[in-house]
């Protein structure tokens, strides 16, 4: 989430895909973690912080030697983005929850369940005043929620955890365990993490067939697709599917070109549904003359998620892996793809 891109738009190969701009509702903040619009996104290696055991106060260390002392199970957590509120809302009562971004309810597991927290505080941005009014004893954000923010939760005495993104389930199962230690839930997370190690064992082997699956999404700034080192890569790899982006070189979340996805050809294309209307990234490949004759939707090989599970940035990245080995096994079977394509 370093560089910004701006990639044009219009119907033109290596234009984008779009006949023009096309607002979509998933811009909201919360889906930056995975896929910002405009924003190119490098793999960082996952680095979380150690939290001491046994009885409160717990101590929370991060490699770099800072610290945080939590003095007590925290009782007005302020979730500060989408990704935290899915590790949340899986080990919280409502009760515990002060507060949390307006952009959860449809860009996080919320988006799914339409009437979990109903009357919870929520604001459209994360800055310090509201915050601040709702009176937390910590606050969870994520690494790109505003710098200058967090400093003034700081300089006002607020705990803040910042929780690391994470590129695999493993890592997701990590958060959980930290997530549970600090906020007092260790009980709730570990019997969360083995139920999803479960999950997991009943997914397809990796790599179980030779399909070539690519994830696409297009927004007013371009065309994006996430390589290896992503949870995009781990959904498919979970699914018994191969990332096509990743077997060229892809890494990360990066901006894709027409003549990209004509080269790549897929056998399958994974694609997000738009949240609150617009036209949905499935219809801007078919109105583009040349990616319509593209062989995954010639042959009717397209899944779409929901948008809170295409950019999940937790562990509900085994959701949208379960949801994809689903659907293609639901899928009409096609010819096998020639070696030269593999």
């Amino acid at each position: 989430m370093r560089s910004r891109i701006s990639i044009p738009l219009g119907r033109g190969l290596g234009r984008g895909l779009g006949g023009g701009p096309a607002p979509r509702g998933w811009l909201a903040a919360g889906l930056l973690l995975l896929l910002t619009p405009g924003c190119e996104r490098a793999v960082v290696q996952f680095r979380p912080p150690r939290v001491s055991s046994g009885p409160f106060p717990r101590e929370v260390t991060w490699p770099s030697g800072e610290s945080l002392t939590i003095p007590a199970p925290p009782r007005r957590v302020y979730l500060a983005s989408t990704t935290v509120v899915d590790f949340a809302a899986a080990l919280l009562a409502p009760e515990r929850v002060a507060g949390l971004c307006a952009h959860a309810r449809t860009a996080s597991i919320l988006a799914l369940e339409p009437t979990r927290w109903p009357d919870l505080a929520e604001h459209e941005r994360f800055v310090a005043e509201p915050v601040l009014a709702l009176a937390p004893d910590l606050v969870l954000c994520s690494e790109y929620n505003d710098a200058n923010t967090v400093a003034a939760l700081r300089r006002a005495g607020i705990a803040l955890l910042p929780v690391p993104a994470v590129n695999s389930l493993d890592e997701a199962l990590a958060t959980l365990a930290l997530l549970g230690r600090a906020l007092g839930e260790e009980t709730r997370a570990d019997a969360l993490i083995a139920q999803c190690q479960g999950r997991r064992a009943k997914l397809p082997a990796a790599a179980s067939t030779a399909r070539r699956a690519l994830c696409f999404t297009h927004n007013p700034t371009g065309s994006w697709t996430g390589g290896s080192g992503t949870l995009h890569d781990e959904a498919l790899r979970l699914a018994g599917l191969r990332n096509a982006a990743a077997l060229i070189g892809m890494t990360g979340h990066l901006p894709i070109t027409s003549e990209q996805i004509l080269a790549l050809d897929p056998d399958l294309v994974v694609l997000d549904l738009p949240i609150g209307g617009g036209r949905s990234s499935l219809t801007l490949l078919r109105e583009n003359p040349a990616l319509a004759r593209l062989r995954a939707l010639a042959t009717g090989q397209v899944v779409e998620l929901p948008a809170a599970l295409y950019a999940t940035g937790s562990h509900h990245v085994l959701d949208a892996a379960e949801r994809i080995a689903a659907a293609v096994a639901a899928l009409p079977e096609v010819s096998k793809p020639p070696e030269s394509r593999r």
